[in-house]
């Protein structure tokens, strides 16, 4: 796509199963009910934005179920404005180049995210569901970000680690998933009300100057990781009460952060 402006408005409904690439600075506009719906192989190679323009119901959607791959350029927003552009990854998406950051939330079934070195994918704002059997390869990372109370990742599966690495660096982690494979799971920032059962040979890190948050609503966070990791940077360890988090591996701390009861109520623990 190389228009100044390309719009999606109601009752704009786009099926592409074909290759596809999009170029230029125009950004794509989508209007409330708007769809693209790509199952083939579509490659972003600009910077330009997704936009909705109106931010009525119903939200406009992207649904991948084939290939999204950012291969060049640094940055391509979904912008947060009006609630974002949904983007419903059911088919590999991911950056070769720079952030592909989604602003507007999306739900995905048994999707992948795959992003080279140095190279991420951003959960960035609004509310993500990963559920069903999904993939984080490359050596990249896929990153969740914004505050608690902006962009919240639900877990309903197996994530399976392919050398990838997801970091939770703000938002709030829900539901319940199971963290596979081999790969790198960072905790930066952000609350985590999730239960999650990570493998022996996924690594668990706290890094960073945040402090992460084991929350307790709207349920508490469960960890429960059985590999190795480390613990680095100035942010504290915050625990509120009915969270605990079970390390089965060999964890080492090397900072001097803090783990604090920030509730004062019972029950909470760290085994």
């Amino acid at each position: 796509m190389t228009r100044r402006w390309a719009i999606l408005q109601t009752p704009g409904q786009i099926l592409s199963a074909g290759p596809g690439t999009w170029t230029g600075a125009g950004n794509l506009i989508a209007e409330y009910g708007g769809q693209w719906t790509n199952s083939g192989a579509f490659t972003v190679l600009n910077d330009a934005m997704v936009i909705n323009d109106t931010g009525e119901a119903p939200q406009p959607v992207i649904v991948n179920n084939g290939k999204f791959i950012k291969s060049a350029g640094t940055n391509t927003a979904f912008s947060p404005a009006n609630g974002g552009v949904a983007f419903n990854n059911n088919g590999t998406a991911g950056s070769l180049s720079g952030v592909l950051s989604l602003g507007g939330g999306g739900a995905g079934n048994n999707g992948s995210f795959t992003n080279g070195p140095g190279s991420e994918t951003d959960l960035a704002a609004g509310a993500f569901s990963i559920s069903g059997s999904s993939t984080v390869s490359g050596a990249g990372a896929t990153r969740v970000l914004g505050p608690p109370s902006a962009t919240s990742v639900t877990f309903g599966g197996t994530i399976t680690m392919a050398g990838g690495t997801f970091e939770a660096g703000g938002g709030t982690l829900l539901g319940a998933g199971v963290i596979a494979g081999t790969g790198t799971f960072n905790w930066s920032g952000g609350t985590i009300c999730a239960a999650l059962n990570l493998a022996p040979t996924v690594s668990f890190n706290l890094s960073g100057g945040s402090n992460k948050t084991l929350g307790y609503a709207p349920t508490p966070g469960q960890i429960l990781s059985a590999g190795s990791g480390t613990w680095t940077g100035a942010g504290n360890l915050i625990a509120e009460y009915g969270s605990q988090w079970t390390n089965g591996g060999a964890f080492t701390v090397l900072n001097d952060a803090l783990v604090i009861n920030d509730t004062g109520e019972a029950p909470h623990r760290l085994s």
